[in-house]
């Protein structure tokens, strides 16, 4: 448990993904900032809004589209908002995702 104050580590309210390839290269979209799921903040595709989501599913960060029965993308870093790299591949194939968005280190 322990909350404790956030480090400069504020949450995005925009995340935008490179990178990717599936679905010709749907994932690269920007992504809006949602409710949060599992204590943490979770962002949706504009493109789908309400249905692709990326959100913390209790042991690492997901990058899923709706309806599949498991996430395109995973990252194990237990972090506070989603990490710009780290990601690898789960469900889909091709390079992984890249996020871009203010604060949190590199870009």
């Amino acid at each position: 448990g322990g909350g404790g104050g956030g480090g400069g580590g504020q949450v995005p309210s925009t995340i935008t993904i490179t990178g990717t390839s599936a679905h010709g290269g749907a994932y690269n979209d920007q992504w809006n900032r949602d409710e949060d799921t599992n204590g943490r903040p979770q962002w949706a595709r504009r493109g789908n809004f309400g249905g692709d989501k990326i959100h913390w599913d209790g042991g690492r960060w997901c990058l899923r589209f709706n309806g599949f029965d498991r996430p395109g993308y995973v990252c194990n870093e237990d972090t506070p908002v989603p990490p710009k790299g780290g990601w690898r591949n789960e469900r889909e194939g091709g390079g992984p995702p890249n996020l871009h968005y203010e604060g949190g280190g590199e870009n």
